[in-house]
């Protein structure tokens, strides 16, 4: 009774399960993971292995409604929520200084997001296989007339996938036998309210790609060719009008485990980041 009233009518935001902080508060920099749809901190053990220097904190969190992070059925699992929620636990651990966030999926969109609601705390974004799409384009004056395009695919996929919850657990299954997805991408009955709810609020209706147009700190863009879930023609454009973006990509699909092209570029960014900082 008293974290629902906390929590959904006095809007104070979760502080989420921090599943991996090496601790160093005297770094220069802090690196933050930032997880995908129906995932977890896990996914970024192979990064964080091989990310050891003595200038880099690195925090690893489990997002609202997966992992070990509260799963409230109530919430409206939005990328602001989502950054709000990080904002509270970043304070919390008393992150100062040099931020860097890195996210992958989802997790790229949040990171979008929170640099949007908080401007000057954090100095770089590195972007893994964000799945940006823009809105439905309207024609005509007097008419409106939608155009279909690939963004409209993407969100109808996702439209009737998050509305078919024993067909999305099934393909869920099969998905992670045939290893499209990490082993960290999980659908279960707890999870399924807060990966509805964020294929609706943060991916389906998003607006991180109009938000990323409107950043001015370095972004840093990563993905695979081989990813079923990106549009590539938007990171290019994002590329080509911001000169703060940067995009490189690798013989690789969506996730980042499992590959070892994908894992050794994100690894030699991160480090690159904190180079520059």
């Amino acid at each position: 009774m008293i974290e629902t009233l906390l929590h959904k009518w006095l809007k104070v935001p979760h502080a989420l399960h921090v599943g991996y902080d090496s601790g160093n508060r005297g770094a220069t920099t802090t690196v933050v993971l930032i997880h995908g749809l129906a995932s977890s901190h896990s996914m970024w053990n192979n990064v964080i292995k091989e990310v050891k220097t003595d200038d880099i904190r690195i925090i690893a969190v489990d997002l609202l409604g997966f992992g070990d992070s509260p799963k409230p059925v109530w919430q409206i699992y939005s990328a602001k929520i989502h950054a709000a929620s990080l904002r509270a636990t970043l304070r919390k651990k008393g992150v100062r200084g040099d931020v860097v966030l890195v996210g992958h999926s989802l997790g790229a969109l949040v990171a979008v997001q929170y640099a949007s609601l908080y401007p000057g705390k954090v100095n770089e974004l590195v972007l893994c296989s964000p799945p940006f799409y823009r809105p439905a384009r309207i024609i005509g004056t007097a008419v409106k007339i939608t155009v279909p395009q690939a963004d409209d695919i993407y969100r109808s996929m996702y439209r009737y996938s998050r509305t078919k919850t024993e067909l999305a657990k099934r393909l869920a299954g099969y998905i992670t036998r045939a290893k499209i997805m990490d082993e960290a991408f999980v659908v279960t009955d707890e999870t399924l309210p807060a990966i509805t709810s964020s294929l609706e609020m943060s991916i389906e209706n998003q607006t991180s790609l109009q938000d990323a147009e409107k950043l001015s700190l370095p972004m840093h863009i990563i993905y695979g060719r081989l990813d079923p879930f990106i549009i590539k023609r938007n990171l290019r454009q994002l590329n080509k009008r911001l000169d703060n973006v940067t995009i490189d990509y690798v013989l690789a699909g969506h996730e980042i485990t499992g590959s070892k092209v994908y894992t050794k570029k994100v690894i030699d960014r991160i480090l690159q980041s904190v180079r520059n900082g």
